[in-house]
């Protein structure tokens, strides 16, 4: 069995988690537990099921590197264009 999580795509928080067979198995687990069942469509724009290996690979780096832009130091931004002063004198 494979773990999967329901992942809120809004926040992209992990909501919950669900060992199954199949993706399809975990998706209608969480459908029927978020009591959705006569609306799929809904659910689909709301949350998204993704295997644990599924979201270590891609989801997670994707997620650090969203949420980590603003901090990323950019040293090159603030080097100065023009030669050092004082080395040619």
């Amino acid at each position: 069995m494979t773990e999967y999580y329901l992942i809120d795509k809004y926040t992209d928080n992990i909501i919950s988690k669900h060992s199954a067979e199949s993706n399809e198995d975990a998706r209608v687990y969480f459908i029927h537990r978020k009591v959705m069942t006569d609306n799929e469509k809904a659910f689909d724009g709301i949350w998204t099921v993704v295997s644990r290996k599924e979201y270590e690979d891609n989801f997670k780096n994707n997620l650090y590197n969203r949420q980590n832009e603003k901090l990323k130091y950019k040293w090159w931004e603030e080097e100065p264009t023009e030669p050092d002063e004082g080395f040619d004198s």
